[in-house]
């Protein structure tokens, strides 16, 4: 039973892009080595709703069992890989743009904080999401100061422009076209161009305000036809605007400045 195990440490994954910051959908995979370790000292790992625990089976206290483990082996660490069985996890999280590879955490050289820190690692043959490292003597530095180690890993959604191509099929005259909000969000626009396929469109942009990828929508977006006329109303055109997703990317430069843009379209 959990409650007759040790911790030795415990894992917290949050992510701003999903709805209560909790990261769903992951798999926790020991490194060779690590499982190695956690056959050999009846070491498990428990798998909860936000991350995992590592408990061990001891008689000593912890210290003495990490120092034995290190004086016996040459692992100084517990390390895991971790999958995400969302394909979009690397779209909608925030990773350097247009680079390949996957997000190391370790302990802080300063040991003071349990918030994990990253490290970007450039790899064009990774088939995992993130990995985790932890030092035994990171652990036991905690036990000895007082604190249990429960250590959080945070990731960021992915912020992208906006990009609204407004395409006219109907013979439908409007007046001045805005987009209006729920908030305090502004685009630019509309500016005249044109799609790769031919067609001509209508742009608003959101611009240097870059917007974040989010589960569940945090804006609502109307198109309206704003009347120029005092007495006749403003129009809605189209209600309810489709919000960006980690599935339609794509990457732009402007003035050598790369940034990650969500092209949406409407038919109107």
């Amino acid at each position: 039973m959990i409650s007759q195990l040790s911790l030795l440490f415990s894992i917290t994954i949050t992510h701003t892009y999903y709805e209560g910051g909790i990261c769903k959908e992951l798999q926790y995979k020991p490194s060779v080595a690590t499982q190695n370790l956690l056959n050999k000292y009846n070491v498990h790992i428990h798998k909860t709703t936000t991350g995992f625990s590592l408990y061990a089976s001891i008689d000593n206290n912890i210290k003495d069992f990490l120092n034995t483990i290190k004086t016996t082996e040459v692992e100084t660490s517990f390390s895991f890989e971790v999958v995400s069985l969302n394909p979009s996890f690397t779209a909608y999280t925030l990773y350097p743009n247009s680079e390949i590879g996957y997000l190391s955490f370790t302990i802080p050289t300063n040991g003071d904080t349990t918030t994990l820190e990253r490290t970007f690692v450039p790899d064009v043959t990774s088939t995992i999401s993130f990995k985790i490292t932890i030092d035994f003597d990171a652990i036991i530095r905690f036990r000895e100061s007082g604190n249990s180690p429960n250590y959080t890993v945070t990731f960021e959604s992915r912020k992208t422009q906006w990009r609204y191509y407004i395409i006219t099929n109907s013979r439908q005259q409007f007046e001045k076209l805005s987009i209006q909000s729920n908030s305090d969000i502004q685009f630019e626009g509309p500016t005249e161009t044109m799609l790769q396929n031919g067609q001509n469109a209508l742009m608003f942009s959101s611009g240097s305000l870059l917007l974040p990828l989010t589960e569940i929508p945090e804006y609502s977006f109307d198109l309206l036809s704003i009347s120029e006329n005092p007495g006749t109303p403003d129009k809605v055109i189209f209600k309810g605007l489709p919000i960006a997703s980690p599935n339609n990317l794509k990457i732009n430069t402007e003035r050598g400045t790369i940034h990650v843009v969500s092209p949406l379209y409407v038919y109107i």
